[in-house]
């Protein structure tokens, strides 16, 4: 943790709770102090503690009841909860543990053993913060919606199915506001969800609004904003962008014509406007979301060749995944030109793609 680990002491007894307190400090800890239950749930909530060292015996609120709060608004991953009590019998520590508690401390206090047992606690958060960090960039970089962090109405990183919506680079994201990623129309509603949100108030979802790209370009969509619940960071609000199904499929379009022009240019054939046109309306009547097979007009050599080329690969690399030499994938191409009738392998795809023999 780049900051000072954070404990909450909860303790009616004001000369332990002071004297934990001030060891603590010594001891590079952020530590708040609270002298009774009720004090202690407020200060659950405005602290946000990584560790919570609380008395259970307290009147009218104890030990449990704080506990219960804690596991419900904050998480396992959030806070690590170490029970104190004068007498802990054995039924007792297997009632707490069974309740999900994570150590207990007798009193009075060893403050040797105190500190060994927040060390481990901190330990603990640590591996399941980072499990939790890593499934969260891996759901953040996958994900084909729209996902961005916030801090208040600044935007602090992006995935890629973002910045693709907008036509737009990561280093863009230092130069914007929130206002030029949404219509204007769109912005009154979306700064009150955020600040909704915010205010611990919970998620908010928009059905309709405007997205507007780096060239002004508008795309319907939805979009929703809440807190990332157990994530390594206390509090990160994260905003998701879905487009509306006829945009979704105006974006999917697009980047299927921009990969088949970047395969032309690495076959090195030029392209003129009218063929980008044709391959256009192709697109347009291409489900891009269904799975074809392989074409059995073809043979299962010709539709590996006609799959690779279709990724952009020229004729010696075709050659050396496949195993075959040069000659060989030009005779398959050859085999593949001939049953279309087309004149190159360009011809060839845009028959398949036409007639659904395969997806791009």
């Amino acid at each position: 943790m780049n900051q000072k680990p954070k404990v909450l002491v909860i303790d009616e007894d004001p000369r332990t709770g002071r004297t934990i307190k001030n060891f603590l400090i010594l001891h590079k800890f952020d530590v708040c102090y609270a002298g009774n239950g009720t004090l202690g749930l407020q200060r659950v909530l405005e602290f946000k503690p990584d560790i919570i060292l609380c008395e259970i015996n307290m009147e009218p609120i104890d030990g449990i009841e704080i506990y219960n709060v804690v596991k419900e608004s904050m998480g396992e991953t959030q806070t690590s909860f170490i029970a104190m009590s004068r007498q802990f019998e054995l039924k007792d520590i297997r009632k707490y543990m069974n309740m999900g508690m994570d150590d207990f401390i007798a009193r009075p206090v060893v403050l040797d053993d105190l500190l060994r047992s927040i060390y481990n606690r901190l330990s603990k958060i640590r591996k399941l913060r980072n499990i939790c960090l890593n499934e969260f960039n891996v759901l953040f970089n996958l994900s084909k919606d729209g996902v961005f962090l916030l801090d208040n109405f600044e935007i602090t990183d992006a995935n890629q199915a973002f910045l693709n919506m907008l036509d737009l680079n990561k280093e863009d994201l230092n130069n914007y506001s929130i206002e030029n990623f949404f219509s204007r129309e769109s912005i009154p509603a979306i700064k009150e969800a955020i600040q909704y949100c915010s205010n611990g108030s919970g998620n908010r979802s928009i059905e309709n609004i405007s997205i507007q790209t780096k060239n002004g370009l508008m795309k319907e969509a939805s979009f929703q904003v809440g807190t990332c619940e157990n994530s390594a960071v206390h509090q990160v609000m994260i905003g998701i962008v879905a487009l509306h199904a006829t945009e979704k499929a105006t974006f999917d379009i697009e980047q299927s014509i921009a990969e088949v022009l970047i395969m032309l240019k690495r076959e090195n054939i030029r392209t003129s406007a009218s063929a980008v046109k044709r391959i256009t309306e192709v697109l347009k009547h291409q489900n891009s979301n269904s799975a074809v097979p392989d074409c059995e007009l073809f043979s299962k050599r010709e539709n590996e060749v006609l799959n690779l080329s279709m990724e952009g690969m020229p004729t010696k690399l075709i050659a050396d995944k496949l195993s075959l030499s040069d000659r060989t994938v030009e005779k398959y191409r050859s085999k593949l030109m001939e049953k279309t009738g087309s004149n190159n392998i360009i011809e060839v795809i845009h028959y398949a793609l036409r007639n659904k023999l395969i997806n791009l």
